[in-house]
């Protein structure tokens, strides 16, 4: 699905919100990344996916299976989101999600 047409909201998962604030953990930066993360909760024009149990065993069933690829955990849980959502672009500049298929919308 393509959001540059309005189409539909982005989508985003708790695990991915987790790797953002792991990479703003400095005592600079926490609060930034607390408060952005916090904020995900009152807009309704993102849709986040939350912890499940099934979808981190498929992110990690992939993860398994692709031992030719260097993708982290996260990438393989947000390549089984995007694929379950129907979505084929990402907002993101990370070669792992044209290796899987998806469309990078940051070069």
């Amino acid at each position: 699905m393509d959001f540059r047409g309005g189409q539909r909201a982005p989508v985003d998962d708790v695990w991915v919100l987790a790797e953002l604030a792991d990479a703003f953990c400095g005592r600079r930066t926490r609060h930034l990344a607390a408060e952005f993360i916090s904020s995900l909760d009152y807009r309704h024009d993102i849709d986040v996916i939350p912890f499940d149990a099934e979808l981190f065993d498929a992110g990690l069933s992939l993860y398994e299976s692709r031992p030719d690829k260097d993708w982290s955990l996260t990438d393989c849980i947000s390549f089984v989101v995007m694929e379950r959502q129907g979505v084929s672009e990402a907002l993101t500049g990370d070669r792992h999600f044209s290796q899987a298929g998806f469309r990078l919308l940051l070069t």
